[in-house]
């Protein structure tokens, strides 16, 4: 069970596979007044993969690619509005297909409240016109249409999102995130998480549960933070994206079935106090990363 939770920490983030810089968790997800000072442009990790962030004119991000360093695309995502909350993020591979998307669910206050997730069943297929995907089963098989007549129909054939379950929030009385629950694609739980911050919203640590086993700990994560300026937290995006903390985290520690690891992260600033450079060491404090943040001038 602990590798469902960690998939699911990591998906909407990545999932989203995603998120390399964002090493902390849990943090406030009422949209914060856009700030478009030093908002970050770009993301170099060791000097071989690049994140690019683009804008619109209000300063709300709305896409961002991982590639290599000489641009060949890994992956893309694009990020859809509604009266300024996001309200969609689809993910698209390297040949610009459609494999997945998250959307976000709101109170009337604007909180957020719910997210939930798709995939495509078929990737492969995702980007396929009907003419397009009639075609190529007919390579693969001149009498298949025969076999099945329905399949005549290429149309019957285009594979549809599925649901893959979704991510419950609670908060606290300061309006931070309080508790995940997350479920699978038939609305069992799997799992939660427990969260607790300080007053300016840092994400102090987390505590990940099994649903399966009762008040079973699968890890938890302890954070210790500087006292500048977040590097991403100008980029006014939900929980699950992590980047709005008030400073950097400087330390992590992972404690999960009685071993315990830890993370240590060091910055170089720009005058206005936010990280240009980070450099990540492990226990025995051999540097593991090196990345560089390049904003938008």
């Amino acid at each position: 069970m602990v590798h469902i939770l960690q998939l699911w920490k990591s998906r909407i983030a990545i999932i989203l596979m995603l998120l390399l810089i964002m090493q902390n968790c849990g943090k406030k997800v009422r949209n914060h007044p856009i700030n478009t000072d030093n908002l970050l442009s770009k993301i170099v990790v060791d000097s071989s993969l690049v994140r690019e962030i683009t804008y619109n004119p209000e300063g709300l991000v709305t896409s961002w690619a991982w590639m290599k360093r000489d641009r060949t695309l890994l992956e893309r995502k694009k990020f859809i509005y509604s009266s300024s909350h996001l309200k969609r993020v689809d993910t698209y591979n390297y040949v610009g297909q459609l494999v997945r998307y998250l959307t976000f669910e709101y109170n009337t206050d604007g909180i957020l409240i719910q997210t939930n997730l798709y995939e495509q069943q078929n990737p492969g297929f995702a980007a396929f016109t009907p003419s397009q995907l009639r075609e190529y089963i007919l390579s693969l098989n001149p009498l298949f249409l025969v076999v099945d007549t329905i399949r005549k129909d290429a149309k019957a054939l285009v594979v549809k999102p599925v649901y893959v379950g979704c991510e419950k929030y609670s908060y606290d009385s300061n309006n931070y995130v309080s508790k995940i629950d997350f479920f699978n694609q038939r609305m069992n739980q799997v799992g939660y998480c427990v969260y607790e911050h300080d007053p300016s919203g840092n994400l102090m640590n987390e505590t990940w549960y099994d649903s399966d086993v009762e008040n079973s700990v699968t890890c938890r994560y302890e954070y210790e933070y500087d006292n500048k300026n977040n590097l991403a937290s100008n980029l006014n995006l939900p929980f699950v994206f992590e980047t709005s903390y008030a400073n950097n985290v400087v330390r992590k520690t992972g404690i999960s079935l009685g071993e315990t690891e830890s993370e240590s992260y060091s910055y170089e600033y720009n005058e206005k106090k936010y990280p240009v450079q980070r450099s990540t060491q492990n226990n025995d404090g051999e540097e593991v990363e090196s990345v560089e943040y390049i904003y938008q001038p």
